[in-house]
């Protein structure tokens, strides 16, 4: 399974929302000095913990994230589509019991990686930018934010995070966040009333 998720520059097809994104946009991403590294194997141990360390404070705020974006929906379905988001998030839908919070933090104990409270500036700059797409009154804002530059750039992100630790010896079974998420279609749907 681990060969087909590493990203060969065809790999996005395997995202729902990967068919709005132009592919150009994931060899750009993909040819970020960090992902070109982790994609390369030249990335080190502390790089990667950085990242894993930032990632969590952006990612913990997920739910909170979904929320902003529930508040603008006016359409029932729309709202109920992105609820079971919500609750797959949460632990509490088809995805599994455990939330995925938690899954991440388990992962970083696993790693040695512990917590951290102090997001570098472009971290902060980050969550307060997904913040802001999410409250927009203009749902599309929002729905971009999450669903093409968040949850469909997971597979082929991912993917390249997970070459990066295996090039670093670390062991598959601390790996399952990154592959669990890689693996999973994303689940925001991809047709809103807006």
């Amino acid at each position: 399974m681990l060969n087909q998720v590493i990203y060969d520059g065809e790999s996005s097809a395997a995202c729902s929302h990967a068919a709005y994104i132009k592919k150009e946009w994931f060899d750009l991403l993909g040819n970020t000095l960090f992902l070109s590294r982790c994609r390369n194997g030249q990335i080190t141990r502390n790089e990667l913990h950085t990242f894993v360390r930032q990632h969590q404070l952006y990612s913990r705020h997920f739910t909170r994230y979904l929320a902003a974006l529930l508040c603008n929906m006016e359409n029932d379905h729309d709202r109920q589509s992105l609820i079971i988001n919500l609750f797959d998030e949460m632990g509490l839908g088809d995805a599994g019991s455990v939330p995925h919070s938690v899954l991440y933090r388990n992962m970083m104990y696993k790693m040695g990686v512990p917590l951290d409270d102090n997001p570098l500036p472009t971290t902060a700059k980050l969550i307060d930018a997904m913040f802001d797409c999410c409250r927009n009154p203009n749902l599309l804002v929002g729905l971009g934010a999450l669903c093409l530059g968040a949850e469909g750039i997971v597979p082929a992100v991912y993917s390249m995070i997970i070459n990066g630790f295996l090039s670093i010896g670390e062991s598959t079974e601390n790996l399952e966040f990154f592959i669990f998420m890689s693996a999973v279609t994303t689940s925001i749907p991809t047709q809103y009333s807006a």
